[in-house]
């Protein structure tokens, strides 16, 4: 009999752990299907020149770090302006993210521009980096250098 109730037990926990483990699973696969949809509209924004494409996603402050010289911790729509100038005065030729990754959680990606800016064609790299605010992902991080 305590055999009996005891291998119940067993089943039981088994089952939940079971459980416990495709639940979690499931909330990784969701959260890595969010970033990259996040990452897809900003490689699609910066390939049309148009920050509108994934500026929803703006946290209320973002730290900027552009090759021209501009960096710093800006409000949204600074942010806006700051990257719609930058992306307005150069004629992109080609990006792509090539690298996603996690540091400590934070999601991010690297990927390669090429853009002509005063008829020579600029080489740069660009880092984003998102953060959970408030239970949604925001962009916390645009490095381009």
């Amino acid at each position: 009999m305590y055999f009996l109730d005891m291998k119940k037990v067993l089943i039981v926990l088994f089952a939940l752990s079971y459980l416990f483990l495709c639940a979690s699973y499931t909330q990784e696969t969701q959260k890595k299907t969010q970033h990259n949809e996040i990452f897809n509209l900003i490689e699609r924004g910066i390939k049309g020149s148009d920050i509108s494409e994934f500026s929803v996603f703006f946290g209320k402050q973002i730290y900027l770090n552009l090759k021209s010289g501009e960096n710093g911790l800006f409000s949204a729509n600074q942010a806006y302006y700051i990257l719609q100038n930058y992306l307005s005065n150069r004629k992109i030729i080609d990006f792509n993210f090539n690298s996603f990754g996690y540091a400590d959680d934070i999601p991010f990606a690297v990927g390669n521009l090429v853009f002509k800016y005063k008829n020579n064609h600029i080489f740069a790299q660009v880092y984003v980096s998102l953060v959970s605010t408030e239970g949604k992902w925001v962009i916390d991080k645009i490095n381009i250098y």
